[in-house]
């Protein structure tokens, strides 16, 4: 939205709302993300109540995505959960349009701590050839655990990786 890249952040959110009371599809959902967006923290328990809002009438990829983010911002991981693997079932995020969101997604579940769930879908459903450097950047979270699997990264991999390592911290001082 204009007034937000313009980072008039009261007239955006003012926007929102009437696109809200409008009843304008999308209109719950783009306002939850405005405020995770612009890290609002004293609209964090709002934004969750309005990505509920959202999923409730249109459980789309966009809708589920932005409940999960919201929900990991907010520390309710059973929520989140709920979420991503209502996204891994459905197979939404492998379209590409997609994917760099769910990855991000992910990168957030990471720097939440949450890597026994990581784990746990990347065995179920075959993330870590997909998401190869993500994949690894989560060993090197978890070195413990499978010593011998960080060991076959390619070289190639290594900057990406550690470029996901870096966003991982920068989103644990974020959110």
């Amino acid at each position: 939205m204009l007034f937000s890249e313009l980072k008039q952040y009261k007239k955006a959110e003012n926007s929102y709302k009437q696109a809200i009371d409008l009843e304008i599809a999308g209109a719950a959902n783009s306002l939850a993300w405005f405020y995770f967006e612009t890290i609002q923290q004293d609209k964090k328990a709002e934004a969750l109540t309005l990505a509920h809002s959202a999923v409730a009438d249109n459980p789309s990829f966009a809708c589920l995505h932005t409940l999960a983010t919201v929900a990991l911002w907010n520390d309710e991981i059973n929520i989140a959960r709920e979420s991503i693997e209502k996204i891994l079932l459905a197979e939404s995020w492998q379209q590409d349009s997609n994917e760099k969101a769910f990855i991000d997604l992910l990168i957030l579940l990471l720097a939440k701590g949450q890597t026994n769930l990581f784990d746990r879908w990347q065995q179920q459903f075959d993330l870590a050839d997909r998401l190869k450097p993500l994949y690894y950047a989560f060993l090197n979270l978890v070195p413990e655990k499978y010593p011998n699997q960080l060991l076959r990264m390619g070289s190639e991999l290594k900057q990406t990786v550690d470029e996901i390592l870096e966003k991982i911290a920068a989103y644990q001082e974020k959110y």
